[in-house]
C-alpha cells in the first residue's frame, strides 16, 4: 500500500502559535473578535454581549455621573479587555496550542491602552467629556495635570448658577471658570474681596499667590452690571486668571457654557512633575522672539 505523505494526513498548522497570538492581540483591542477568528463563536458572542452591557452602564444609566461610578466602569472595562485577550491566548482550541504566558507582557499594556480609548469614546455617549488641565487659573480647586469630567447635558433645561464651575467654549477652546454673578447682578471687587449686589461673597476656594502675570487689577474692578443672557466668571487663582475682570475677556454668554464640572481626578505628584518637565522642555526649545 502506497504511503500517504504526512503533510496530507496532518491538519495541524505548521506554526500553531501564530494564529493564536494574532487572535489574542485582536481580542485585547476588540473583545470577542479574536475568539470568532479562532472559531470560538459562542465565546466571541459572550464578549460582545459583555461589552454591550458595559455600554448600557454609560447610557442610559449614566454611571460616570459619580466619581465612584466612573472608576467602577474603568475597572470593568480594563478587566473585560484583559480577560478577552487572555482567553484568546490560553483557552484550548482544536489544532492550536495555547500561547506562551510571556505574550502577556505585550497584551496587558495593549489591553489597557485599548480600554482607556474605549472609555473616552463611551463618555460622550453618556453626555460627559473629560479634559486634561494645562492651566493654573483655577488653583487650588483644579491644578495643572488634573483630569476633570464635565456633564454636557446639565444645562439643557436649566441655567448656570453662582458658585458652579463650568466649561466655556470660545473660538474652539474650552475654558474652566467659576460663575460668580448672573443676569441682572451688580458685581464689584475691592481689596481682593468680591461683592455681588452689595453683599460680600464667601469664597474659601480662592487664592492670591501673586505676582500678577496678567494685565489686570486683581484687587479692584467694577462695579459691573451683568446684562441679560450673560455671566460674570472668575478663576479661583485670582492673581493669574484671565476672566471677566478684563476687557479682552469680559462677561460670557450663557450659550457659550457647554457643561458643568462633575468631579476632578487628581493625578499623583510624579505625574504632574512629569507634565511640568515636558512643558518646560518644550518651552525652552521655542525660539526667543522677543526684541
Amino acid at each position: 500500500m502506497e504511503d500517504i505523505p504526512k503533510s496530507v494526513v496532518s491538519s495541524e498548522p505548521q506554526h500553531p502559535r501564530t494564529p493564536r497570538v494574532v487572535a489574542a492581540v485582536v481580542s485585547s483591542v476588540f473583545p470577542g473578535i479574536g475568539q470568532v477568528l479562532m472559531g470560538k463563536t459562542r465565546a466571541g458572542i459572550s464578549f460582545f454581549c459583555a461589552y454591550g452591557l458595559l455600554a448600557l452602564l454609560y447610557w442610559p444609566l449614566r454611571l460616570p455621573k459619580s466619581y465612584v461610578g466612573m472608576y467602577a466602569l474603568i475597572l470593568l472595562t480594563v478587566g473585560l479587555f484583559v480577560v478577552a485577550g487572555w482567553h484568546a491566548l490560553r483557552t484550548r482550541s482544536q489544532g492550536s496550542i495555547p500561547g506562551s504566558r510571556w505574550w502577556l507582557l505585550l497584551l496587558l499594556p495593549l489591553a489597557l491602552k485599548a480600554s482607556f480609548w474605549s472609555d473616552s469614546r463611551l463618555l460622550p455617549l453618556a453626555g460627559f467629556h473629560s479634559f486634561d488641565v494645562p492651566s493654573d487659573a483655577m488653583e487650588p480647586t483644579i491644578i495643572v495635570g488634573d483630569r476633570i469630567v464635565a456633564d454636557l447635558t446639565c444645562y439643557r433645561d436649566s441655567k448656570p448658577r453662582p458658585y458652579e464651575v463650568v466649561v466655556i467654549q470660545r473660538g474652539g477652546t474650552f475654558l474652566i471658570k467659576r460663575v460668580v454673578a448672573t443676569s441682572g447682578d451688580t458685581i464689584e471687587g475691592k481689596d481682593n474681596l468680591v461683592f455681588v449686589n452689595g453683599s460680600l461673597l464667601k469664597e474659601p476656594y480662592v487664592e492670591h499667590i501673586g505676582p500678577l502675570r496678567l494685565n489686570l487689577n486683581a484687587k479692584q474692578f467694577g462695579p459691573v452690571i451683568v446684562l441679560p443672557g450673560q455671566l460674570f466668571v472668575l478663576g479661583d487663582n485670582r492673581d493669574n486668571s484671565m476672566d471677566s475682570r478684563t476687557g479682552e475677556f469680559g462677561p460670557v454668554t450663557e450659550n457659550s457654557v457647554v457643561g458643568r464640572i462633575q468631579y476632578v481626578v487628581r493625578r499623583p505628584e510624579w505625574w504632574r512633575t512629569g507634565l511640568n518637565l515636558v512643558a518646560n522642555t518644550l518651552r525652552s526649545l521655542r525660539p526667543d522672539t522677543r526684541q
